[in-house]
């Protein structure tokens, strides 16, 4: 017995270093990559001078303000990434940027530790060392590193939660119950969407304990959500009060959840930011994200505005949903303040761990959470449910919001726990020599995870969402302003679409039928997207009225006219001269046969909107 327990003290010692070298070679490459990006273009880059329209200027802006006793607004951010961490690093190691590198080197560096020890609880010291090894060399989370923003902290934290609750389910003694609720504050003010794991962590909690020490009910069902609740409110205290002394009415930490809603949850929304494999820019901002945010500001809820939209339109919104779940867990990174395409290309340690891609990350995470459901199943393990509650309720709790990069980096370490225990699993059966369960079990769950990882968005978009739209929304886009206008359009979103370009030249004359939405001859006010590959002067005709148009430079153009509809919301526009390159600019992804290119159907939609004035 003695010589047993001091051959698994030897093995935990060895677990234990080797895991410590992965963290430090993780730190390492992130400091390296930190380095290198801070030295990018003579200092002139995002680590040391972040663009002002970026978070990442915001956020450091506002920790200035903080520390110098100047900020007087509302917390409209989630407000611990700049209200505490970055204050505390401007405290300790002055202001700059090498102090919140080194802070959030450390803690991507607790994140792999983290990560290791979550795998070694669940299945296998094998298996830790793997997901381990997996986080130190995710591109994505050594990218995000050097930069203001919350993914590193964010990932640190909800990997703590994990771990937390583990700890919590196996000791069941009176410190892990308010550190776990102290941690899912800290959550919710480093961002909002941890409110939707809170009613899941304290189910498993209370049941998990409780099923596994039954003589412990009052410990299972009254101190452990008691404490977990009482210590995550008493967190984000503060910045309450702080927001209802100044808006006047109760009010939570931070009041940007009315704009991250709309982001993602109105008629024109795109499912996501940027296309993957572009540099950093802004995002798409429809018009009927403005309308929004317009009425949010004359008292309506953004509950209210979505159950609304829900009610007019299931369909759609549920097709909306299903693209942003999709999305989530596409191998691309999206962009937005950063780019593993932009910023990424300037590091030659992004550039070495392609192998750390989140494609590669995903693929494997998921056939681990397809190969393990039913043995969590099978053994009633609470402990492997909190990890799968902790990656599910997180991916659709995006996926309710908004998909970009930055906000499913967080996730990538639990997801790692996960493909680290699916890789310790195929070794062992590699070891034992089972053929058969390799086939049947093994196989297709890493077949299913490359699928959806590489293949099924793209699928989807391609040969799905056209047709399915003819179904969901089979008016195409109509929807009121809150000043009364009625707004028609046929196409889908620029991001994420499949917008297309006819030369002028190939195409003299374009005729888009409406739906009919008000009396059959009225004025409106036709707005026609069109690209000019070349300066130069359009003359159209816009059902009889001329409208010539002269333009400077080359891009994506609108051009505005006030027509008279007839003959069922009909809209010709013949070309009548053009000196230089334009293109019409068509949707592939809609196709309601609502769109003629001299007189024949085309297999798109013309971007082009009506505006109808009551």
């Amino acid at each position: 017995m003695r010589q047993h327990s001091r051959k698994n003290l030897s093995k935990n010692r060895k677990f234990l270093l080797i895991l410590a070298a992965i963290v430090l070679i993780g730190m390492g490459l992130r400091l390296g990559c930190g380095i290198e990006l801070a030295a990018w273009n003579h200092g002139r880059n995002s680590v040391m001078s972040p663009p002002v329209s970026t978070d990442l200027c915001t956020y450091g802006a506002l920790a200035e303000e903080i520390l110098a006793g100047t900020f007087s607004g509302p917390f409209y951010y989630q407000p611990f990434y700049y209200a505490v961490f970055l204050p505390a690093a401007a405290l300790i190691f002055g202001k700059g940027a090498w102090g919140v590198i080194f802070l959030q080197i450390l803690a991507g560096g607790a994140t792999i530790w983290l990560v290791g020890l979550i795998g070694a609880m669940l299945r296998s010291r094998r298996a830790g060392l793997i997901g381990a090894g997996i986080t130190a060399i995710s591109s994505a989370l050594i990218l995000a590193t050097p930069f203001r923003e919350i993914d590193t902290l964010q990932g640190w934290n909800l990997t703590f939660l994990v771990y937390a609750s583990l700890m919590l389910l196996r000791r069941r003694n009176y410190f892990w119950p308010p550190l776990f609720g102290a941690m899912m504050g800290i959550g919710i003010l480093t961002r909002g969407n941890i409110w939707l794991l809170v009613p899941g962590f304290l189910f498993l909690a209370a049941f998990g304990c409780y099923a596994l020490d039954r003589n412990r009910k009052k410990y299972a069902f009254l101190y452990v959500p008691a404490t977990a609740v009482a210590l995550m409110l008493l967190v984000q205290l503060p910045f309450v009060v702080h927001n209802t002394r100044v808006e006047g009415k109760l009010s939570g930490p931070s009041t940007a959840g009315a704009a991250v809603l709309a982001l993602g949850n109105t008629p024109e929304a795109p499912p996501g930011g940027r296309d993957y494999g572009l540099p950093a820019g802004p995002m798409e901002y429809p018009e009927s994200y403005a309308d929004f945010m317009t009425r949010v500001k004359q008292g309506h809820s953004s509950l209210e505005l979505l159950f609304s939209w829900f009610q007019k339109e299931p369909a759609a919104v549920i097709e909306l949903m299903f693209r942003k779940a999709l999305l989530f867990w596409e191998c691309g990174e999206i962009p937005n303040n950063i780019s593993l395409y932009g910023e990424g290309e300037q590091s030659l340690v992004i550039r070495s761990t392609r192998i750390g891609r989140s494609g590669t990350i995903l693929m494997l995470g998921l056939a681990g959470m397809l190969a393990f459901v039913a043995a969590m199943y099978r053994r009633h393990s609470f402990a492997l449910g909190m990890l799968y509650h902790t990656a599910l309720t997180y991916w659709m709790a995006t996926a309710v919001f908004y998909i970009l990069g930055r906000f499913r980096a967080p996730l990538l370490p639990a997801v790692a726990v996960f493909a680290g225990l699916y890789c310790d699993w195929v070794w062992r059966m590699l070891r034992e020599r089972a053929r058969r369960r390799i086939v049947l079990a093994a196989l297709p769950a890493l077949a299913a995870g490359a699928f959806v990882t590489f293949s099924a968005n793209d699928l989807y978009r391609e040969q799905c969402e056209r047709f399915l739209m003819r179904f969901v929304r089979p008016r195409g886009i109509i929807y009121d302003l809150y000043n009364g206008d009625v707004v028609q359009l046929d196409h889908g979103p620029l991001s994420f679409g499949d917008w297309r370009l006819t030369p002028m030249k190939e195409c003299r004359k374009a005729v888009k039928r409406f739906v009919p939405v008000a009396p059959q001859k009225h004025t409106a006010t036709a707005e026609l997207t069109i690209y000019a590959e070349t300066p130069g002067t359009l003359s159209l005709l816009f059902n009889g009225k001329l409208l010539t148009q002269t333009f400077d430079s080359p891009g994506m153009k609108k051009l505005t006219m006030p027509i008279v509809l007839r003959d069922g919301e009909l809209l010709e526009i013949p070309v009548i001269s053009d000196q230089g390159k334009f293109h019409w600019v068509s949707d592939a992804r809609r196709d309601y046969r609502r769109t003629l290119s001299d007189g024949n159907a085309i297999p798109g939609e013309l971007v082009v909107r009506l505006r109808h004035t009551k």
